[in-house]
């Protein structure tokens, strides 16, 4: 699963993370959520991460990118800051840009989400998540919040 961390949900205007919250947005984020699980059986530790294309529970593909410095990038647009934080059900990876569904493949209707990605000059590895630390439970109220959202909709 690739968990957004607080920061991710900063990158949304105030309109949008309204419409996500709201009776009319529960479709849409319901979709959201589910593009952030990966299909059942597809267990990614940070060691095993290649290239290429990986399913998600909504049936949409997400891009993993590796770039020359190192980082793990998800759709040209999100970057794994913190890997491997072991769930009782997975591997939770943190991400600091909420994963939207490309335009192409959103549900109808939806309004086009789209967080504020600014570029970082030369991305690292991410570390290995230390679930111990005060800077992991600070950073993860809102991964958090992803997870217990996912599993009360399923």
């Amino acid at each position: 699963m690739f968990a957004p961390n607080d920061a991710a949900f900063d990158k949304f205007d105030e309109e949008t993370l309204n419409f996500l919250q709201s009776d009319e947005g529960l479709d849409t984020l319901t979709e959201i959520l589910q593009y952030h699980v990966l299909s059942v059986g597809t267990l990614v530790p940070s060691i095993l991460v290649v290239t290429g294309s990986v399913n998600t529970l909504l049936g949409r593909s997400i891009e993993i990118e590796v770039t020359d410095a190192g980082a793990v990038v998800l759709n040209e647009m999100s970057t794994v800051v913190a890997t491997d934080a072991l769930a009782n059900n997975g591997i939770v990876h943190i991400i600091d840009t909420v994963l939207t569904i490309p335009p192409t493949e959103a549900p109808t209707g939806a309004p086009t989400l789209s967080p504020t990605v600014e570029s970082t000059t030369s991305p690292t590895t991410a570390p290995a998540v230390d679930p111990s630390s005060s800077a992991y439970m600070a950073s993860g109220v809102c991964a958090y919040f992803i997870v217990a959202a996912f599993l009360a909709l399923i």
